[in-house]
């Protein structure tokens, strides 16, 4: 299973890729795969809401990246975020 965390703020966002895996006497390992940062522009000033969506961006694109140089068939991928504001932009109509 892969694991993936994202987190935004004012001053960056970042994301964080997780491997678990079960063993054989039942328990469970998880160990850190990939991370990546980035800092918020300096120039442009942008909303916290807008700094999580950045960085549940960053958290898509990281996995799929995993994906491909891990060349293995994750059974499931869970995406975490801590804000709900992702969400909602998520779920905007597109303008027509």
């Amino acid at each position: 299973m892969l694991l993936v965390f994202g987190d935004g703020s004012m001053q960056a966002s970042c994301t964080l890729d997780y491997i678990r895996w079960e063993m054989v006497d039942g328990s469970f390992q998880c160990r850190l795969l990939a991370g990546k940062t980035r800092v918020a522009p300096k120039v442009v000033i942008l909303t916290a809401p807008r700094m999580e969506l950045q960085a549940a961006l960053l958290a898509v694109r990281l996995a799929a990246r995993v994906k491909v140089v891990m060349q293995i068939e994750f059974c499931k991928i869970r995406y975490f975020t801590d804000n709900t504001s992702v969400l909602g932009m998520i779920r905007l109509p597109l303008p027509t």
